[in-house]
């Protein structure tokens, strides 16, 4: 017997519409007014599983129905006992991860272990050690949000002061307070290495023939890109510096990015700006400190200073940013600085574009203030207790 397409539709939709035991029920009968050979046409013409028409035929025959299993059998995942628990991971893992050294990939490196994730999510955010997973679990939610840990490297000196740990602990408690308060605006900024100029290999891939100098001779110029990255709104502002980046350039760029950007944070009183530590960007930096202080005057603002430990740059958010910049644009040629911008402004980070300024100016290296004009300034400064290098508040002059 064969079935035409009006009955094969009608078959079908008649399964889909019952459930247990009447669903397999009426497909054994289907197939036995097929006759010999009914099952595999089922199988073959409506789609219909094989062991379901079997064990149908069987409740047909003996008269009694196999009992279904329920419909959300086992335990249910993680994320739905605990909806936060994703989130809260993130925050512990994002200020105390760094991105590659090398920006070859865009992989994040966390120097957490599972146990210590565990113990921050039972003291910070008051769960217990029944509710949370297991620490395999744990690792493969971990490894699922793109963090992972590095390969342990024989006879590889620590480069850790003895604040590392402090300071680490203060940024934790200052982005988690920045979060919670609409006054404040966190960012993320720093430099990349300078870029050359000229035909030379970015050791990249490209799906084209891309044919570089056979050696790297003297560039025919240099660009050095400098970030302020927003994390909590994945933005990034790109000033590419033709000249030396000074502390000037660093506080010309930051007010205008912020003249850029005010209207959009009308409630915003506070920046908290994370560093590292470098020769340009350090507390101690007299130029630095002066125009800061202009800055915080000029836009009543108070100004945050939040610097990541030595040897942890990398750690600093605007870093992803240069990882994914070099992927985009390694396999390519940066033989003009119209190339430079060309590829800055065609990438996309966090599925936006940033916002790309190019700065002509040129800035005059070694500026400083006298130990005299430093000393009358740092009055002005509010230096956290035991971290007074890496903690700085600058209030302004209400006008």
């Amino acid at each position: 017997m064969e079935l035409n397409e009006t009955l094969k539709a009608t078959y079908r939709a008649a399964a889909e519409n019952l459930q247990g035991s009447a669903r397999r029920k009426f497909m054994a009968g289907i197939v036995q007014s097929l006759g010999s050979g009914g099952q595999t046409y089922c199988a073959r013409e409506l789609g219909w599983d094989p062991k379901t028409m079997r064990k149908g035929r069987q409740e047909l025959e003996s008269g009694l129905e196999f009992a279904d299993r329920p419909s959300n059998p086992g335990r249910k995942r993680v994320e739905e006992r605990l909806p936060n628990l994703i989130k809260d991971l993130k925050q512990i893992l994002d200020g105390q991860s760094q991105t590659d050294a090398t920006f070859q990939s865009q992989r994040l490196y966390t120097r957490l272990s599972v146990r210590e994730v565990r113990i921050q999510l039972i003291d910070r955010y008051r769960y217990t050690e029944q509710e949370l997973p297991n620490d395999e679990v744990l690792r493969q939610r971990i490894n699922d949000l793109g963090y992972h840990l590095k390969t342990v490297k024989k006879n590889q000196p620590k480069k850790k002061i003895a604040e590392t740990d402090a300071i680490f602990a203060r940024l934790i408690q200052e982005h988690e307070d920045a979060r919670e308060d609409e006054s404040v605006l966190r960012l993320s900024m720093d430099a990349k290495a300078a870029v050359n100029i000229g035909p030379f290999s970015r050791h990249g891939k490209s799906r084209i023939t891309v044919k570089a100098a056979d050696h790297d001779f003297q560039p025919e110029a240099k660009i050095t890109p400098f970030g302020i990255y927003l994390p909590d709104y994945g933005e990034c502002f790109l000033y590419m510096a033709s000249s030396k980046v000074t502390s000037d350039f660093i506080v010309d760029c930051l007010t205008s990015f912020w003249e850029t950007i005010r209207s959009r944070f009308p409630k915003v009183t506070t920046l908290l700006i994370n560093s590292d530590n470098g020769p340009e960007a350090h507390s101690r930096r007299t130029q630095l400190m002066r125009r800061l202080t202009d800055f915080a005057d000029q836009q009543q603002l108070t100004i945050q200073l939040a610097y990541y430990p030595p040897y942890h740059s990398k750690y600093n958010p605007v870093e992803r940013v240069w990882g994914g910049l070099e992927q985009h644009w390694n396999g390519s040629l940066l033989d003009s600085i119209d190339a430079v911008l060309a590829f800055a402004q065609s990438f996309t980070w966090r599925s936006k574009q940033p916002v790309v300024t190019l700065v002509e100016r040129i800035y005059e290296s070694g500026v400083k203030l006298s130990q005299k004009a430093m000393a009358q300034l740092e009055q002005r400064f509010d230096r956290l207790s035991g971290l007074e290098k890496w903690f700085v508040t600058i209030s302004p002059i209400p006008t």
